[in-house]
């Protein structure tokens, strides 16, 4: 019985991972959301460096949300090269090579735990290329997709159904971070006006 009910609590939270991205998605081509576009770089090559680790380390019913982020990560980033923003600052320079150095320590160590200590870490650097752009620009995200992708981070957190630190570290890490950020955005916006820091 709990077995089942860590599977529907593991497919809920890929599922509402995938009903979060579409209209993110959609937000992005309609030209209303600007992501950050080397922050995907890193969220792409990170989630896929977590979901491949997680599955090595044995992780079954957390893995449905860490796929579907992977999978969201490439269309989006796919995106971000006509429809994103930033990129090309130092800081965005840097955070590339970490992320590279971070799939060089993988294939050297070969060790799962490694990889998504690591990723967990220069995901943090991601996550904070996205809060300095809402900073500013506020209106440039999709708050939705942020709430929602923190509720269903949480859910594989549940789904993990055991103390297992390795395994429950990256989505305990995304639905903090993402839920401060689905914050930041909601605060900037009311002490900068419906229309400030918005780029069209």
């Amino acid at each position: 019985m709990i077995r089942l009910m860590l599977q529907i609590i593991g497919l809920l939270s890929g599922l509402i991972g995938l009903l979060a991205g579409i209209p993110y998605v959609i937000e992005i081509i309609k030209g209303r959301t600007k992501p950050q576009r080397m922050a995907w770089v890193i969220f792409f090559t990170l989630s896929g460096i977590s979901f491949f680790a997680q599955l090595a380390e044995g992780a079954t019913n957390s893995l449905w949300f860490p796929l579907v982020l992977f999978l969201e990560s490439i269309v989006i980033f796919i995106l971000t090269l006509k429809y994103g923003m930033g990129g090309f600052s130092n800081l965005d320079i840097v955070s590339l090579i970490l992320s590279i150095g971070i799939m060089v320590i993988w294939a050297i160590t070969k060790s799962p735990a490694i990889a998504i200590i690591s990723s967990t870490a220069v995901n943090t650097i991601g996550k904070y290329l996205v809060v300095k752009k809402v900073y500013k620009h506020p209106n440039t995200e999709y708050v939705p997709t942020w709430v929602w992708s923190s509720v269903a981070s949480f859910l594989a957190v549940i789904a993990v159904g055991k103390w297992d630190w390795i395994l429950i570290l990256t989505p305990l890490h995304n639905a903090i971070t993402v839920a401060a950020i689905a914050g930041l955005i909601v605060y900037r916006r009311n002490q900068l006006g419906p229309d400030s820091g918005t780029i069209r």
